[in-house]
């Protein structure tokens, strides 16, 4: 959705490229259809690539890391919420070397339960590992030289991690 967003809201100036990576088909299949849609008032300039694949295959195999280089930006938004520290603070790491010097990686994480929490939990069997501010910074650990910025999103729910890398 927010690569959509982008996409609609700014002025292209110049070429962007998107990897969107994702375990659930259909929603990877919407979210690359709908910015499409809007990547067209871009004139061929902005292209969006699909990864299909799995919660487990992610986290073990780092040569999908290949495919994430260079990038002014990595967005994570969903995964880390199921990560143990040590398990979220090697994977930060990994995607951390696919910034370019003066890139960010952005990570988000649930900071608290919302009001949907038990049926999050309870119905849905979906648990959340929810973290603190200071916990979050935790995860930037293994990225030696990133500037660490930790803030919660416009609703309060979310805190995003930025880590941004020495130019």
């Amino acid at each position: 959705r927010e690569v959509a967003v982008y996409l609609r809201e700014t002025l292209p100036t110049n070429a962007v490229d998107f990897t969107l990576i994702d375990q659930d088909y259909e929603a990877l299949s919407y979210a690359h259809s709908d910015i499409v849609r809007a990547a067209e008032r871009w004139g061929g300039r902005a292209r969006a690539e699909c990864l299909f694949v799995s919660f487990a295959q992610f986290l073990k195999s780092y040569e999908l890391f290949d495919r994430i280089k260079d990038h002014d930006l990595v967005y994570s938004a969903g995964l880390f919420d199921y990560l143990r520290t040590t398990q979220a603070q090697q994977l930060a790491a990994a995607l951390y070397t696919g910034v370019k010097p003066g890139g960010r990686l952005v990570i988000g994480n649930m900071a608290g339960p919302s009001d949907g929490k038990w049926c999050i939990e309870y119905v849905l069997d979906w648990t959340l590992l929810y973290r603190t501010e200071e916990e979050m910074r935790e995860i930037a650990a293994l990225c030696p030289g990133a500037e660490v910025d930790v803030r919660p999103e416009e609703t309060g729910y979310t805190y995003l991690l930025t880590l941004t890398k020495p130019a």
